[in-house]
Parts: C-alpha cells; sequence; structure tokens
C-alpha cells in the first residue's frame, strides 16, 4: 500500500502546484491532522480537517504569494510517505523571491487519504522520525 501513496502524495504536489490549496482537498481525509515545523511559534497545534488546512493557507498566503511546492525526493517510508521538498514563494509585501527546504511526513488510512501531515524544517529529523535512519541526501 505504501507505494500506492507514493504516487498519491506525487499526484497531490502536481494537484497543488496547478490549483492551489483548494486542488489538493480530495486528497485529504476530512479529519486530518496538519502539523506546522515545531519551529513555528506561532501555529502550536495542528489543523484539523478541511476546513483547518484552508485556514492554515489563508493565513500562509497573508506573507507569501506564488506559492511553489516542489518534491525533490519522494521516499517510502513502509507506514508513511517522506517527502524532501523545495518551496518556492514571493513575500507578499517585499516582493522578493523565498526557498525554502523542508520535509514532509504523510500518513494515510486504507482508502489512501492523508490522515497526517507533519511539517519539518530539518530534512533531517524527519528521516529520523520516519524510520529512514540510514537514509540521507548524501546517501539517496
Amino acid at each position: 500500500m505504501s507505494q500506492e501513496n507514493v504516487e498519491i502524495v506525487r499526484r497531490g504536489y502536481v494537484a497543488f502546484n496547478r490549483g492551489g490549496p483548494e486542488a489538493i482537498m480530495d486528497f485529504l481525509h476530512p479529519e486530518i491532522e496538519w502539523h506546522t515545523p515545531r519551529e513555528d511559534v506561532e501555529r502550536k497545534e495542528p489543523y484539523r480537517g478541511h476546513e483547518g488546512v484552508a485556514r492554515f493557507w489563508r493565513e500562509y498566503t497573508t506573507e507569501f504569494t506564488d506559492v511553489r511546492i516542489e518534491p525533490e525526493e519522494i521516499l517510502d517510508g513502509g507506514d508513511c510517505v517522506v517527502v524532501l521538498s523545495l518551496n518556492r514563494a514571493r513575500g507578499k509585501l517585499s516582493g522578493l523571491p523565498v526557498e525554502i527546504r523542508d520535509a514532509h511526513i504523510w500518513t494515510h488510512n486504507s482508502d489512501g487519504k492523508a490522515t497526517s501531515l507533519r511539517m519539518y524544517l530539518d530534512r533531517q529529523q524527519a528521516l529520523e522520525e520516519a524510520g529512514l535512519v540510514g537514509w540521507s541526501e548524501t546517501s539517496g
């Protein structure tokens, strides 16, 4: 089932980059938990459900525009899917380009709907938490 989830995740990023946040709702379980990075002091609690995810994106797009999330690696973590991504956006006020490399850990139910997303600024930490201890960006 995990390889199927890898493909679902891949299609989800394509959908997002084509149609924005609304385009991914079909990939998400109605009760998804959407966790921002631990370093995000403003958003400590996870966003819950489709409305929570929509609220996250409304908040995010008050600061950034032209958001694209490009998977650099999509890894089968067994019971999860790990995405090492390059996020590109433009500061809404400054107009300056922003690039952030981070990691996302997705979990899915048996129907292939994402039940959880956890974001990490530290890619190695995400790999370790997903149980991919021997994998690193340089060995991948």
